[in-house]
């Protein structure tokens, strides 16, 4: 099995453990968040830290609207 196949069925897991749509969107937030956080306390890298930002108010707000308009 391919480590995207393998990744795929992690969140299908996550998915049937009772996680939502809106719940993973809003973990990868958090993730990008605190990449964003670490480029910036070690590398120094505004620019790519910006990005990471970016990414991830976009997948919060993305979240955010998941849940309000599907409810999962």
């Amino acid at each position: 099995m391919s480590t995207r196949e393998t990744y795929k069925r992690d969140l299908e897991a996550l998915l049937d453990g009772g996680h939502t749509v809106s719940d993973i969107l809003s973990m990868l937030a958090e993730v990008c968040d605190d990449k964003a956080d670490h480029i910036e306390d070690n590398w120094q890298d505004d620019t790519t830290a910006k990005v990471w930002r970016k990414l991830s108010v976009r997948l919060a707000n993305t979240s955010n609207q998941v849940h309000r308009h599907y409810g999962i």
